[in-house]
């Protein structure tokens, strides 16, 4: 079965809602005094990338995150736009 997979990078269809400079946010599970909780991540898309994982390509954006100077990978999927009311 999964060579009938499409051999398409993971997150090629969510390529077209991003743009670089788009303000974006994701969420995270982190751990912390009261076990894992949910912690939402704002950021600003530097670079969209596809990397090799396996035997695919994985699209991810490179984020800055509000108040920091590093860019870190997210994978694209998570990402969704901010609206104006956010």
């Amino acid at each position: 079965m999964i060579n009938s997979v499409k051999n398409n990078s993971f997150g090629e269809s969510f390529v077209s809602k991003f743009d670089i400079g788009d303000l974006v946010y994701w969420s995270d599970f982190v751990y912390g005094p009261n076990g894992y909780e949910k912690v939402t991540n704002h950021g600003t898309i530097t670079d969209i990338i596809s990397i090799p994982e396996g035997s695919r390509y994985v699209i991810m954006a490179r984020i800055v995150p509000f108040g920091e100077n590093l860019s870190m990978p997210v994978l694209i999927h998570q990402l969704r736009k901010l609206d104006s009311e956010d």
